[in-house]
């Protein structure tokens, strides 16, 4: 609203301002305090009707009530497969999250920039590329040089049978191959 040549939307901009700048004050300052000096009468004063409480541990109400229904049976807040949010989340996930679920493979060693740790990493990337379950790769480095985050973007839902599927594709073949003889010590 500043950008704008009329002097009533200027106005409204330094207006919305300062409000925002002053609830965010208050509410770093005055309401800390408020609640310090309030301590447990902090619920003293109720709204009339929808303020009434039943005792002072009241467990009754819509959100107790859903909450243990689903704790209690939790497939019933499942979505089923053929539901048009379940379809836009598979969808979702996947058309657009390469990189934003990952598979992550951390590979500690003394010094990680030696040839007999560079060489297995190398041929764990490679397999794990040639995969057509895992979308891109990155590996980034520890600070101190003793780390490796390696990082393959997931192409499905976490959840599913598949993800699980590629997941022990990485530590019962990918990493034996990478690591051949000495692949225990890597699971």
């Amino acid at each position: 609203m500043l950008i704008m040549p009329d002097i009533l939307f200027k106005s409204f901009g330094i207006g919305t301002m300062v409000v925002v700048v002053t609830a965010v004050a208050a509410s770093l300052t005055l309401l800390p305090a408020i609640l310090g000096l309030m301590g447990d009468r902090v619920n003293w004063l109720t709204i009339p009707i929808i303020g009434r409480r039943s005792g002072k541990d009241s467990s009754g109400g819509f959100w107790n009530a859903t909450t243990r229904l689903v704790t209690a049976r939790p497939g019933i807040s499942m979505l089923p497969h053929y539901t048009d949010e379940r379809h836009a989340f598979y969808t979702f996930i996947t058309e657009f999250s390469d990189g934003i679920i990952t598979a992550d493979i951390v590979v500690l060693a003394p010094d990680v920039s030696v040839a007999p740790v560079q060489n297995p990493m190398t041929d764990l990337v490679a397999l794990i590329a040639a995969d057509y379950f895992f979308g891109t790769t990155e590996a980034i480095g520890g600070l101190n040089g003793d780390m490796v985050d390696i990082r393959f973007a997931i192409a499905e839902d976490i959840s599913s049978q598949a993800s699980f599927d590629a997941i022990k594709r990485i530590r019962n073949d990918y990493v034996p191959a990478a690591h051949c003889s000495d692949s225990k010590r890597y699971r």
